[in-house]
């Protein structure tokens, strides 16, 4: 009986070495996936500054370009107006001219005056041409701003994606270990989600949290802290928390308002010394007992 419990014990124990070695495997995958994943949110990150490096100089060429064409159009009209002066003093030499004892002097103010009425046609037309080339410009201009508007948009997707799949590698460990443990949590994997304005101080918090109780995660947030979102778990005690930090760019609300219906917790940030902060807090603390979470 005592040999049969040994063999009994030693089968055992190979089929718990088996299984630890595969899911050492499984996390060693998910670490390499991590790592690319976070390897694409820098490259992401890099063409996000360039994107918005870009859109800003296509809005400032955009603003040029809408002044030059109002101060064309201003002129244009100036020089119609001046134009029709010169047709009605035109006209009124014409008439002058009928004079007899005026004739000669009034032909040639007669004559100047055509000439001048050319020179005034010729002008039009060329403000009127480079006014069209002007027009023309814009519109690929806006063009070329709402295109770039719109790869942004995408970029901005691309790199919260990311973000999400750098902060669920880095807790992969933690997740293989609690397989066998702590069971589903639904649909709410977040435990805690930080929004407010931007400046609020949302990171700050964040980061003096980790000094104190898990140093090191530091290298993991320092790294990711100028995404827009970033996921981080932290150990605190005997629990691990998950946390999702939120950015305060209005480009980035459609994103932070998804992630209120997958978390448990929304903490709201503001500063008392910024009224516009608090009006915006108000405004995310309705949003997020809506989609449920609490805040």
């Amino acid at each position: 009986i005592a040999f049969a419990q040994q063999r009994l014990r030693m089968r055992n124990a190979k089929n718990q070495l088996k299984k630890l070695k595969q899911e050492a495997k499984e996390v060693g995958a998910m670490m390499a996936k991590a790592q690319k994943a976070a390897e694409q949110a820098t490259e992401l990150r890099k063409h996000n500054e360039e994107l918005e490096a870009h859109q800003l100089q296509l809005q400032s060429e955009n603003k040029t370009l809408t002044q030059k064409v109002k101060h064309l159009e201003e002129t244009l009209q100036t020089m119609q107006h001046q134009f029709e002066e010169m047709r009605a003093q035109a006209a009124e030499a014409a008439k002058l001219a009928a004079d007899s004892s005026k004739t000669v002097i009034e032909a040639e103010k007669l004559e100047a005056m055509n000439k001048q009425m050319t020179e005034r046609d010729s002008e039009l037309d060329s403000l009127r041409s480079e006014l069209q080339s002007m027009k023309e410009t814009h519109a690929k201009q806006q063009e070329q701003l709402k295109s770039a508007e719109a790869n942004y948009q995408q970029l901005l997707r691309s790199t919260t994606m990311q973000s999400v799949g750098a902060g669920a590698g880095g807790s992969a460990h933690g997740a293989a270990a609690a397989r066998h443990g702590s069971g589903s949590r639904g649909h709410r994997n977040v435990f805690i989600q930080l929004v407010g304005a931007s400046g609020s101080g949302k990171s700050t918090m964040l980061g003096e949290l980790m000094k104190e109780h898990d140093p090191s995660a530091m290298t993991n947030f320092e790294e990711q802290r100028s995404n827009l979102m970033t996921h981080h778990t932290l150990q605190i005690g005997q629990r691990t928390l998950k946390f999702l930090d939120c950015s305060g760019n209005e480009r980035a609300g459609h994103l932070v308002k998804e992630w209120f219906g997958r978390t448990q917790w929304v903490f709201v940030i503001y500063s008392l010394a910024d009224v516009k902060s608090y009006q915006k807090a108000l405004t995310l603390m309705a949003e997020a007992r809506q989609a449920g979470a609490g805040v």
